[in-house]
């Protein structure tokens, strides 16, 4: 499966065509996406819902989805803060969806490899991504979820927290 940012090229322009408005303004800080044992753990920096191990497995995440090339991929052009800020704000139905999802990706991480999914090789965790892309239950969902939100966060509008620097606009010839 070809994990680079060409793959993402039709969905981008659809999103850039149709989504000016991705999100609304964010949410006063809160804590954590949910009550659970996150609910003491330390937010990540910059971060109003994930926690620092949360951030770090978003983040990876992110960056398979769309990986640096030519041009930055999705850790530099912050789409971690794009997704924490939705959560924070007009998304923040998916903040379950999304500490359930990241247990689940931890989860098939350590089943497949005995290690957090920050800690696999490149090709382990594309190999992860790929075992919950295809799973047709909560796997394949929180997959689809993120992944639309990685997208979100790499074409949109950089008010809304991502494309840092307008890397992926510049990447398009995009004038916005």
């Amino acid at each position: 499966m070809d994990w680079g940012r060409r793959w993402f090229l039709q969905g981008a322009l659809a999103i850039l065509g149709g989504a000016r408005r991705l999100v609304g303004s964010p949410a006063p800080e809160q804590g954590p996406p949910s009550g659970g044992a996150g609910a003491t753990a330390r937010l990540a920096p910059g971060c109003k819902v994930f926690t620092v191990s949360q951030a770090q497995t978003v983040e990876a995440v992110a960056e398979q989805i769309i990986p640096a090339d030519d041009h930055p991929g999705a850790k530099d052009a912050g789409v971690l803060f794009y997704i924490d800020r939705s959560l924070a704000g007009d998304l923040r139905r998916f903040r379950k969806r999304y500490e359930s999802g990241l247990i689940l990706v931890e989860q098939t991480s350590r089943a497949a490899y005995g290690k957090p999914f920050t800690e696999l090789k490149w090709e382990q965790q594309t190999s992860v991504l790929q075992k919950l892309e295809s799973d047709p239950g909560e796997g394949g969902e929180f997959f689809r979820l993120i992944r639309q939100h990685t997208m979100e966060g790499y074409y949109g509008d950089a008010k809304y927290g991502g494309n840092r620097d307008y890397v992926s606009w510049k990447m398009l010839g995009f004038k916005g």
